[in-house]
């Protein structure tokens, strides 16, 4: 057999093959205690992301506060993510934050501590999209640098300072984005450029305090 015959006869193996079906089964955590006793601060987890990250939270024994810049929005997810399981009543709290108020982070961060005594776990979720560099506005620009890195930034100071000062081993989980390994061409992936940054040297630099920092990189979701 030459060369050209052995060539044509693997080519009618590889595509002569019947086509290869695979059924695969997903399969959901039941409800389980892993985070029994612990109470997690979410920013922007009136829906999405965050509102799903709550529901989860919640299925794995935790309490959980939601953030959010709609007073209404915020009682309406409290009221479904309790409609979920009546055990949920007393462990689902909200407070309207604004991830550019920076100067009310403090007060805040407060409020949500006394709420059960402590913060275990900060989720950094709360984002905007938009800003693109072909008709980008310099407010619109500021407005997703802003909500996105620079409020992450301050949060994760103030709740840091609290786990510290109450010696907790809490847990920070930044929402970044596949984004923030593409080429930046718009705020919104300058912004989870700079997230994917902020996660790295946060672990670096809140390990030596017990504190775990993790990023997640979702696509469109």
């Amino acid at each position: 057999m030459n060369l050209k015959q052995a060539v044509r006869k693997m080519l009618q193996f590889v595509f002569a093959q019947r086509p290869i079906h695979v059924t695969t089964q997903i399969a959901t955590l039941a409800p389980n205690e892993l985070l029994k006793d612990r109470f997690a601060l979410i920013t922007g987890g009136t829906s999405g992301i965050g509102y799903a990250i709550a529901e989860a939270f919640l299925k794995a024994g935790a309490s959980v506060c939601i953030t959010g810049r709609s007073e209404q929005k915020l009682s309406r997810s409290c009221q479904q993510l309790i409609a979920l399981n009546a055990n949920y009543k007393g462990r689902v709290y909200s407070i309207v934050l604004d991830n550019q108020n920076i100067p009310s982070f403090s007060s805040k961060i407060n409020l949500v501590s006394q709420m059960r005594g402590k913060i275990d776990i900060l989720v950094n979720n709360a984002g905007v999209l938009g800003g693109h560099i072909s008709n980008s506005t310099e407010e619109e620009y500021d407005t997703v640098l802003n909500t996105n890195l620079k409020g992450v930034f301050f949060l994760s100071q103030e709740v840091g300072k609290h786990m510290k000062e109450k010696q907790i081993r809490g847990n920070i989980i930044n929402i970044a984005s596949s984004s923030s390994l593409r080429p930046a061409a718009s705020a919104y992936t300058i912004s989870k450029w700079g997230i994917r940054g902020l996660t790295l040297g946060l672990a670096k630099s809140m390990a030596p305090l017990g504190i775990t920092v993790n990023g997640i990189a979702p696509g469109p979701t």
